[in-house]
C-alpha cells in the first residue's frame, strides 16, 4: 500500500473534530495512531436510567466505536449500560427469531425503542453518532 492509500485509510478511521459536531475529551495513541474521541467528560454529567430498564448497570464509562463509521465516542456508565441493551436487542430481534416482523419480538422492539428514545433525549450528540 502507497503512502497516499494509508493516509485515506487513516483519515477514514480516525475523523477530525470538524467532522463529527462534538468536542474530544479524550486521546489515545495506539500504534503509533492518535485516535481522538468525541463526547462530555464522562464525571460531568449524572443521567438516570428508566425503571424499565433491566439490563446491567455499568460502573465505568467507555469509548464506543460505530461500526459503519467508525466514530467514537465517549459514554458513561449508565449510557453504555443503554447502548448495550439497544444493540443486544437488536441483534436478539434481527438472529433470535424471524426478525422484526415476528409478533414475539413486540416487546423486545418496544424496549428498544424506548432505549433509543432515552438516549436521544439524554445525549443527542451521542445517539447521532452511534446510533442514528
Amino acid at each position: 500500500m502507497n503512502e497516499e492509500n494509508e493516509e485515506f485509510e487513516r483519515e477514514l478511521n480516525y475523523p477530525s473534530p470538524s467532522q463529527v459536531n462534538g468536542e474530544a475529551t479524550a486521546r489515545e495513541f495506539a500504534d503509533g495512531q492518535d485516535k481522538e474521541y468525541f463526547g462530555c467528560d464522562p464525571k460531568e454529567t449524572e443521567q438516570q436510567l428508566p425503571k424499565w430498564f433491566d439490563g446491567e448497570v455499568y460502573t465505568a464509562g467507555a469509548v464506543v466505536t460505530n461500526p459503519f463509521s467508525g466514530y467514537q465516542y465517549v459514554l458513561t456508565a449508565k449510557e453504555l449500560s443503554m447502548y448495550d441493551l439497544i444493540i443486544g436487542l437488536q441483534l436478539v430481534i434481527e438472529s433470535g427469531y424471524d426478525g422484526i416482523f415476528d409478533p414475539r419480538t413486540a416487546p423486545l422492539q418496544r424496549d428498544m425503542a424506548r432505549g433509543l428514545s432515552w438516549f436521544r433525549e439524554v445525549n443527542p450528540e451521542a445517539y447521532m453518532v452511534l446510533l442514528d
